[in-house]
């Protein structure tokens, strides 16, 4: 045989071999990442707490959440349920269903106000804290190691003299759709070691020069720091969020504290 034929020969043994089928390690990791995709279910409704007239106070719910949609209905229904049970609280159903339960639920204990509206009403009270109002909204990203970043936030007033934001942060497997939780992260017996960087992080970020100055400025006073599981596994650091008085009261707001993968590394298992 020609060495051009020789040649020509090897080149189309590679290229058949490189279509068969099984041919190249196929990598298992990616099948189901790609799979995985959100759409958005809005959900907008304003009930008057008077039923015959139109301005008047009135329950104002705004929901625009994202659902998790995948070929392989386990990962979708893990996923989604997962995501029910952190905002309302129940367990084993999807967010649609969970936000129309949720909608009902609330508005049948606002119109039981009815009475109480009546009575300022006749006094002549404007009676402006009716107005309430829930509006959850949430977002996805994708995170370290294409871990799925789901956040969501509850904007809240139902009376009294100011309302209640939160965000609450999740972390989903997007081979399996479950939820990954600290000690599937981190090594055993990391909570201590993590607890001292969390408060020497605090310190840093609030521009104390000691403990007793984080706790002159109101941080930490009733409670004690903790390892939350708010947390987020972003695509370069780790996010810990503490939202209204976890760690400070409700005029300081929230608390991130943030940290690089290597700041971690003796703490993470192995992934």
């Amino acid at each position: 045989m020609r060495l051009k034929d020789y040649i020509s020969a090897i080149i189309l043994t590679v290229i058949l071999v490189a279509c068969v089928p099984g041919s190249k390690k196929e990598d298992t990791s990616k099948a189901n990442i790609k799979e995985v995709t959100f759409a958005r279910y809005e959900h907008i409704v304003r009930t008057p707490i008077d039923e015959y007239a139109k301005e008047v106070p009135a329950l104002r719910c705004e929901f625009m959440i994202e659902e998790a949609e995948s070929q392989d209905k386990e990962i979708e229904k893990n996923i989604n349920v997962g995501i029910a049970y952190a905002i309302f609280g129940y367990d084993g159903i999807c967010p649609k269903e969970a936000t129309d339960s949720f909608i009902a639920t609330i508005k049948d204990e606002y119109l039981s106000l009815r009475p109480e509206y009546y009575n300022e009403k006749a006094m002549n009270s404007g009676a402006e804290w009716f107005n309430y109002n829930y509006t959850i909204k949430s977002s996805v990203t994708r995170g370290y190691k294409d871990i799925i970043n789901y956040s969501i936030t509850t904007d809240t007033y139902t009376g009294g003299a100011h309302g209640s934001f939160t965000t609450t942060l999740l972390n989903f497997d997007p081979a399996t759709g479950k939820e990954i939780k600290l000690n599937d992260f981190f090594k055993d017996n990391f909570e201590e070691v993590l607890i001292d960087r969390l408060t020497r992080a605090l310190v840093k970020r609030v521009g104390a020069q000691s403990f007793e100055e984080l706790q002159e400025m109101g941080y930490l006073v009733l409670n004690d720091m903790f390892v939350t599981d708010n947390f987020e596994l972003g695509k370069d650091s780790v996010r810990f969020h503490y939202n209204q008085y976890d760690i400070a009261p409700y005029a300081l707001g929230s608390s991130d504290l943030t940290f690089t993968y290597e700041e971690l590394k003796d703490l993470i298992k192995e992934q």
